[in-house]
């Protein structure tokens, strides 16, 4: 929930990289082999639209030492013998009273190298397909020679694709190497994110697609 407002903003962030990519293969197509010129005219391009590439990585940085803490809570900070942890108006909490039981379905302490990971890993898939998914009437450039096929093949883009299914994967044996309280973490985490990458992409949807840079 404290995640839900940068969440939406790095979602709309990248939702938009993703809109303007035609401005950007036409940046490259027109100024090529000027790359002062290509990277000015970028910088611009992105200026205008308000949208910056790194702006999804805010909720990822925040995210990194929730992980942490929680990766060493659900492991060993349920004993008694790590209550020096503890605040001070909480020295009197019996951690030996702790049942790390999620509901019978999951125990938070143990691993689980079975169903969870697999869940986990699928919802980053759908997670990720949407986040790439093309806008409607968005057509890939036509390639028709050798040299459009190298310019339009955008590393970015390439990365992107890959990382479709390489980001589930890693995710997917983390998950199945880590308590299960880490994976529960990511698999709700995933759903919150799925659920607004619907309402982003439908947002989206509804603006005009930008108009490409007159040659």
């Amino acid at each position: 929930l404290v995640l839900l407002v940068p969440n939406q903003k790095a979602l709309k962030s990248q939702r938009m990289m993703l809109k303007i990519q035609p401005e950007l293969d036409e940046i490259k197509r027109k100024f090529k082999g000027d790359q002062q010129k290509i990277s000015l005219e970028t910088m611009a391009l992105w200026k205008r639209h308000r949208v910056s590439p790194i702006g999804g990585c805010l909720p990822l940085l925040i995210q990194i030492p929730i992980l942490i803490a929680l990766f060493y809570v659900v492991r060993t900070g349920f004993t008694p013998y790590e209550s020096y942890y503890l605040y001070p108006f909480l020295a009197s909490f019996d951690l030996a009273a702790v049942n790390s039981d999620f509901f019978g379905i999951l125990n938070l302490q143990v691993v689980n190298a079975t169903w969870l990971p697999i869940v986990v890993g699928l919802l980053q898939y759908l997670q990720m397909k949407l986040s790439l998914s093309r806008f409607s009437g968005q057509k890939a450039p036509v390639q028709t020679t050798p040299d459009a096929t190298a310019a339009f093949q955008d590393p970015l883009l390439m990365m992107n694709k890959s990382m479709t299914y390489f980001m589930p994967i890693m995710i997917l044996l983390m998950v199945a190497s880590l308590p299960s309280g880490v994976g529960l973490y990511l698999a709700v985490s995933t759903i919150f994110g799925i659920v607004q990458q619907f309402s982003v992409n439908r947002s989206t949807a509804t603006q005009p697609p930008p108009s490409l840079v007159t040659s």
